[in-house]
Order: C-alpha cells, then sequence, then structure tokens
C-alpha cells in the first residue's frame, strides 16, 4: 500500500492570473513535447501522428475552462492535518491546466506504448494512427491501480450510503450501475481517482489505505459525493468530466462508449 507511483506534473508552477490563456496554452504544449522527446523515455518511440495527437489534444484541453471547485466542505471535513494537505493538494490539480495535461498526456502514452508492444497488428496499427483502443485503456488503468495495491470494486447498481462507502474502503470504482454510453460512465470514477489518489496519499506516507479508508468513512460525509460525483461543471461531476474531456478531445468517445462484455 505505501508503495508511490511517481508524481506527473510540479503542482501550483504557474499561476494563472499572471499568464493569458495563450501563455498557458503554449507552455503546456511545450511541456508535453518535451516529455514525449526525452531521450530513452518510453514515449520517445511513440509515431510522430500519434505524439502530434497527444499534442493537439493538450492544446484543446488547455482552451477549456475549468470552474473553480468548492473546497470548503471538503476540506472542512477532513480533520488530520496531513490528510487534509493532500485532499487540498489533489483539488487544486483537478483545477490546473498544467497537471491535467501533463496526467492526459501520460495516460494517452502510456495506452499507446502498450499497445505497440502488444504484438497485435491491430493495436499496432491503431497506435501507429494515434486511435486509443478500449480494451487497453482499462488495462492500463487496471495496471495503475494493481501497482498501488488497490483492488478494482465493481458496483452493479445503486447502494446505500453505506454499501457504497464500504465499497469505497475496498478500492477503486468501475461503476456498472451506468451503461458504457451513459452520460456518467463506467470507468469515470476511476480515471478521478486515478488521476488523484497519488496526490493525496503523498502527503500521507504514501499509504493508500489511509485515503480508502477516509473515504469510506462517516467522518467523511458526502467528501466524496462533493470531490467525485457532484453536479458541478467541472472534474467532480462524472457527467460532466466524461462530456467535457473523454467524449471530444482525448478520442475516448467511441472507445468508452462501446457496449463491452464485462472487462473487470
Amino acid at each position: 500500500m505505501r508503495t508511490m507511483i511517481a508524481l506527473g506534473a510540479l503542482l501550483g508552477c504557474l499561476s494563472f492570473s499572471s499568464y493569458s490563456q495563450e501563455n498557458i496554452t503554449e507552455q503546456c504544449v511545450e511541456k508535453i513535447l518535451d516529455l514525449l522527446n526525452t531521450p530513452q523515455s518510453k514515449f520517445e518511440k511513440l509515431p510522430q501522428e500519434a505524439k502530434d495527437k497527444i499534442l493537439a489534444i493538450t492544446e484543446d484541453i488547455t482552451n477549456l475552462t475549468f470552474p473553480k471547485i468548492d473546497q470548503t466542505y471538503i476540506l472542512d471535513k477532513v480533520q488530520d492535518a496531513k490528510l487534509k494537505k493532500g485532499f487540498k493538494k489533489a483539488l487544486d490539480a483537478m483545477e490546473d491546466f498544467f497537471y491535467i495535461t501533463d496526467y492526459f498526456a501520460k495516460l494517452e502514452g502510456d495506452v499507446l506504448v502498450e499497445m505497440l508492444e502488444s504484438g497485435k497488428d491491430d493495436l499496432v496499427q491503431l497506435a501507429q494512427n494515434g486511435e486509443l483502443d478500449h480494451d487497453t485503456i482499462v488495462k492500463v488503468l487496471s495496471d495503475r491501480m494493481k501497482a498501488r495495491n488497490i483492488e478494482l470494486v465493481t458496483v452493479e447498481t445503486t447502494l446505500s450510503s453505506q454499501a457504497f462507502k464500504e465499497k469505497l474502503r475496498q478500492g477503486a470504482i468501475i461503476d456498472r450501475g451506468f451503461s458504457a454510453t451513459s452520460d456518467h460512465g463506467i470507468y469515470s470514477h476511476l480515471v478521478q481517482q486515478d488521476m488523484t489518489y497519488d496526490l493525496i496519499a503523498s502527503e500521507v506516507g504514501g499509504d493508500y489505505k489511509v485515503v480508502m479508508d477516509f473515504l469510506g468513512s462517516e467522518e467523511s460525509a458526502d467528501v466524496w459525493g462533493k470531490m467525485y460525483d457532484s453536479f458541478a461543471s467541472n472534474l467532480t461531476h462524472p457527467e460532466w468530466f466524461k462530456k467535457t474531456i473523454l467524449r471530444p478531445f482525448l478520442n475516448l468517445t467511441l472507445n468508452f462508449e462501446k457496449i463491452l462484455k464485462p472487462i473487470v
């Protein structure tokens, strides 16, 4: 539980108020370009067309508006000082262009590398064109959770608050209470958790169990709902998240919306 996956971007490296949108886009794209061309990195070998698509998506994301998250309720419920610092770091990241573009570029890159190394002609061809495969996306996200020793937990239907909290204590959520074609999606929470759990756990010695135990506790009240399942127009709202990022920009639209046999 205490083995941390390396964190992505440095948070708070620039103040949005000090930079125009054009500056933000330019610096995000420059940062991702450096990431993709780092000598002897796993991303350096990606085909140029795949790199170009990742860079285009980076630019698209920086042209979005990320409404501020109301952090007050969430942070008020976290009494432990170290854990509160972790939640603060994660909440800030969820509205930080630099972190968000870094996260999704690395997710896409990992998926494309996995496809190229699969030895399957159809996946290799897709990767050559910068296209993402549904099963490989899920595999990469699942493997990341397994590397953290976090179990994948499937929710099949609507649960009581107490029953859902028990699921949160067990691991990362695969929400099959929704269809693959729904606005909510099956894997939206998995992406949210993958995006934020490292940041929260970084302040409590890399112990993911502390994070999951808190989210599944009575003490946390509705922290999960406010941070991962809200109705606000930002990354805390699965429907907004899928509609605004997963669907139009990340080439996850058709892949994530395919109705497939259960994968996990």
